[in-house]
């Protein structure tokens, strides 16, 4: 056992050390009391510093919408050519010029300034002030000369239906009444009947076919004619025999007369 025995030296060292593990031990027990401490008090002395002398209130702005009464007009405008800044430039707050911009586009335009109370958020107060400064042009299409953008001016018809217009007009040889548009593929005839005042027909424009020259090929080419009525025609012409009440007894007086300006002779 002798080997396990410590020297006096060995003693006084482990003595020591038991000391100074002591010492640091009291040392950092003492630092987080006075943290602790010096913590409370800094605490104790913000609430007494926020009981005495409360925060400001901070106000919150009202939005936009709820303070914009006037609007800025100088001029009479026309709201179907109006983009999102030229709201903003009337007045308009920005989440309400944008809304107004997109029902205007989405609509195909509007046809009068009351439409603009159909926008959510459009105060009436701001329709009495724009009312008699909004001017809209009356729109007038020539069904015969018309493009692909000016069919899209009417509400209801899109870029779509707009071909199909051009393309049966094309198959006819151009539109000789406005009501031949009901027979466009797709296309509601009420739409047609809503904005008939908008649409015009141009006769010059129009495709006619010379009953004196033309072939039985040519004829019957056309959609408006068929081959029964094409045969007898050619043989009045070749009889000599065609004149103005021959052609009515071979299409029929009715629908002759719909049809009489696709013919010349």
């Amino acid at each position: 056992m002798k080997y396990f025995q410590l020297t006096k030296n060995e003693q006084y060292g482990i003595f020591g050390l038991l000391i100074i593990l002591g010492c640091l031990l009291g040392v950092k027990y003492y630092s987080l009391q006075l943290s602790f401490s010096v913590q409370k008090t800094t605490i104790v002395k913000d609430v007494k510093e926020d009981i005495k002398y409360p925060p400001a209130r901070v106000e919150k702005k009202s939005h936009p919408f709820f303070i914009v009464d006037s609007l800025k007009v100088k001029r009479k405008f026309d709201p179907n050519k109006f983009e999102v800044m030229d709201w903003l430039n009337l007045g308009l707050p920005s989440s309400i010029a944008e809304r107004t911009f997109k029902y205007i586009k989405l609509n195909g335009g509007v046809d009068s300034a009351s439409s603009l109370l159909n926008v959510y958020g459009f105060k009436e107060t701001w329709y009495t002030q724009i009312k008699d400064s909004v001017f809209i042009p009356t729109l007038c299409i020539s069904i015969n000369s018309a493009t692909v953008v000016d069919f899209e001016r009417i509400k209801g018809i899109g870029q779509v239906l707009s071909k199909r217009v051009i393309n049966y007009r094309d198959y006819l040889g151009g539109f000789v009444s406005i009501d031949q548009l009901k027979q466009v593929y797709g296309i509601d005839s009420n739409i047609i009947v809503d904005n008939i005042k908008n649409f015009k027909v141009d006769l010059e424009n129009v495709d006619q076919i010379n009953i004196n020259s033309s072939s039985f090929n040519f004829m019957v080419a056309k959609p408006y004619i068929s081959k029964k009525a094409a045969k007898n025609l050619l043989i009045m012409r070749a009889n000599k025999k065609l004149d103005f009440n021959s052609i009515i007894d071979v299409f029929g007086e009715i629908y002759w007369f719909k049809h009489k300006h696709y013919f010349k002779w």
